[in-house]
């Protein structure tokens, strides 16, 4: 039982470290170093790091083709589902953005998509023994998000 209330102390201070470090940063160059000290807290390595450049590259919504493979894959219900998968540079800094997120960010005890220890699963436990349940999917919904709408939301609390 130590180990895992252990794991869960280290896992409360690494967010609060990071919480700590994302603080202070006031530039780029600072940003990207906490980057790179939280990849290389990840990876175990330095090598390769995270510039300036890259995350000037990445965040301009000019150039969409070098940064993503386009795929497609079947539907269950037919029809095919286009998949943008990251090229590795872009993947590995949105993984290192994903940890300074989750450090600063709780999500609601509603939310379910895209959050951890919550599936399709959690949320259908929700519902049982209910006799109705509306289900919707909606189209397209990450690509219909407007860049300015993101970059104002980042603008906000907790993120600021």
């Amino acid at each position: 039982m130590l180990m895992p209330l252990f794991l869960y102390l280290a896992q409360v201070m690494e967010k609060a470290k990071i919480i700590n470090r994302l603080k202070k940063v006031k530039t780029l160059k600072g940003f990207a170093k906490l980057l790179n000290d939280i990849k290389r807290d990840e990876f175990g390595t330095a090598t390769y790091k995270i510039s300036e450049k890259q995350l000037r590259h990445f965040s301009s919504s000019d150039i969409f083709a070098d940064r993503y493979k386009t795929f497609h894959i079947s539907k269950k219900s037919g029809g095919v589902r286009e998949i943008n998968a990251p090229c590795y540079q872009l993947k590995v800094i949105l993984y290192i953005l994903n940890k300074v997120f989750k450090a600063v960010y709780t999500p609601s005890k509603a939310a379910m998509g895209f959050t951890e220890k919550r599936s399709v699963v959690t949320n259908a436990s929700l519902h049982t023994g209910h006799h109705y349940v509306f289900n919707i999917d909606l189209e397209n919904f990450f690509p219909s998000i407007p860049q300015a709408r993101e970059w104002k939301r980042l603008q906000l609390p907790p993120f600021n």
